[in-house]
């Protein structure tokens, strides 16, 4: 009888060593399965910090060239603004600068018209009241 009884507790024994190494072997699963997991969630959250970054550098780009673009845009709309109000302004320039020619030429008519007057005037006060000094 103590023979069966060693053997039944010889039998309990192998059978809860046995569960327990299924059990272990089952434990040491799941936490492989919780490792790649952690493995995996940290390569897509590498991979979405890299994304993020490229978008990032992307969108700055975009936006300096965007920039760029604008401030030629500016500059070409002032070059041809400012062409643009030359040309609308040269009749009128030209049309002064015509009217001081003429102004000019009719003050050096008058002066000329006064010259031979102004001359015997001076020479008057020089030489003596009649210039027959």
């Amino acid at each position: 009888m103590a023979a069966i009884k060693t053997a039944k507790t010889s039998s309990r024994i192998t059978n809860t060593v046995r569960r327990t190494r299924e059990v272990i072997i089952m434990a040491l699963e799941v936490i492989k399965n919780i490792v790649e997991a952690e493995n995996k969630v940290d390569t897509i959250k590498a991979q979405a910090q890299s994304e993020a970054q490229a978008i990032k550098n992307d969108a700055k780009a975009k936006a300096e060239a965007l920039l760029e673009q604008a401030k030629k845009d500016a500059l070409s709309y002032r070059v041809k603004a400012v062409d643009e109000a030359v040309s609308k302004s040269k009749p009128q320039a030209e049309e002064i600068i015509a009217k001081a020619q003429e102004k000019c030429k009719e003050v050096r008519l008058i002066a000329e018209k006064n010259k031979e007057t102004a001359i015997k005037s001076v020479l008057r006060k020089v030489v003596g009241t009649n210039g027959d000094s």
